[in-house]
C-alpha cells in the first residue's frame, strides 16, 4: 500500500512538472533611435482565453483574443501611451500555461484553454 501511493505521488509529481507550456521571446523592440530617452520600465500580465484548443498553444478559433500576439501587441503600445513614448526596446515577451490552466483545459474536455501572457520592456522617446 505505502509502495503504491508512493507511485501515485511520483506520477502526479511528474505531470505536474511536464505540463508547464512556455514561448519566450526577448531583446524584441518595436522602434530603436540613434539618440533616445528612458521613460520608464514596465511588466503586465494578462490572461488569454482561447477556445477548442490546448493552452499555450494552437487553437480553432477564439473568441476573447484574437491570438496572443495580438494581446502582446496591445499590451505594449498600452504602456507606451501611458507613458508618453515613442517606442519600446528591450521587450521580453512570455506566454505560458501552467498546471492550473492544463487542468481547467482537461476538465472542460479542450474547450477552454486559458495561458497567462507576460509582456515587459522599456518605453523609450
Amino acid at each position: 500500500m505505502k509502495k503504491m501511493g508512493l507511485i501515485l505521488l511520483s506520477v502526479l509529481f511528474m505531470a505536474v512538472l511536464a505540463s508547464c507550456t512556455t514561448f519566450s521571446a526577448s531583446g524584441l523592440s518595436s522602434y530603436t533611435p540613434k539618440d533616445y530617452e528612458v521613460l520608464g520600465q514596465f511588466e503586465e500580465s494578462v490572461t488569454v482565453n482561447r477556445f477548442v484548443g490546448s493552452p499555450g498553444g494552437a487553437s480553432l478559433f477564439n473568441i476573447l483574443e484574437d491570438a496572443p500576439g495580438d494581446a502582446a501587441d496591445k499590451l505594449i503600445r498600452k504602456e507606451i501611451q501611458k507613458l508618453g513614448g515613442s517606442g519600446a526596446i528591450n521587450i521580453e515577451i512570455k506566454y505560458e500555461a501552467v498546471f492550473w490552466n492544463m487542468l481547467v483545459n482537461s476538465i472542460t474536455g479542450g474547450l477552454w484553454a486559458p495561458a497567462k501572457l507576460t509582456v515587459s520592456g522599456t518605453v523609450i522617446k
